[in-house]
């Protein structure tokens, strides 16, 4: 057996000694759905080596140039792909519909268009992060409705619903920059994962986060 955090050997001990991490943690942190390349063994969220076989894998940051590069490209280019795209539309509607002036179809796209650069400049990718600390773990009982296929519909027609009940955990961490934020998970992965006093890396573009 190996530390999926560091991947020192740790046989069949419950903590490992180099890191102190947990090598056998509930399943709650294997619901990512990832498996080991090599050996097909699940591997917990945030793994940095496989548990049975011990490869190690790499980790490209979020934050890294060529990976923030190669997005924002992606954005852009989804942004010119649908500017030209609301044009082309305006440009037929004008032609075909007497009643639609060309000005008044392009005045239209240009508002889309500003719209669609808006939200692009809005997710562009600046490659930043910031690191807290782990200062509060917490939990509620909540219930939310969703719709139940297998119930008669309601009198009115509209499908009936059903309440579920579920374990809101809550995790709050204090930022560097003395902000703080709480992150909401359906699962304890991240009370397991993350005791109080942990190093958390927080991805400001991409909303993401990791043990540090």
């Amino acid at each position: 057996m190996y530390c999926y955090n560091c991947g020192a050997e740790v046989g069949n001990s419950k903590y490992c000694n180099n890191c102190g991490t947990d090598t056998q943690p509930p399943r709650d942190v294997y619901f990512v759905e990832e498996d080991c390349g090599d050996c097909n063994t699940p591997l917990p969220r945030w793994a940095r080596a496989c548990p049975k076989c011990g490869k190690i894998f790499g980790f490209t940051e979020p934050t890294d140039k060529k990976l923030v590069a190669k997005r924002n490209r992606g954005l852009a280019t989804a942004a010119i792909v649908f500017s030209i795209f609301l044009i082309f539309i305006a440009t037929i509607l004008s032609l075909g519909e007497d009643a639609i002036p060309f000005k008044y179809a392009m005045i239209g796209a240009a508002i889309l268009i500003a719209v669609i650069w808006f939200f692009t400049i809005i997710r562009w990718e600046r490659g930043k992060a910031k690191d807290g600390t782990v200062i509060r773990h917490f939990s509620e009982e909540r219930i939310r409705s969703e719709k139940d296929i297998n119930s008669p519909p309601t009198i009115t027609g509209r499908t009936a619903k059903r309440n579920i009940k579920f374990t809101l955990y809550s995790t709050e961490v204090q930022f560097d920059d003395g902000s703080k934020e709480i992150f909401n998970l359906e699962n304890p992965a991240d009370h397991i994962q993350l005791p109080i006093g942990s190093r958390v890396r927080y991805y400001l573009s991409t909303r993401s986060y990791r043990r540090i």
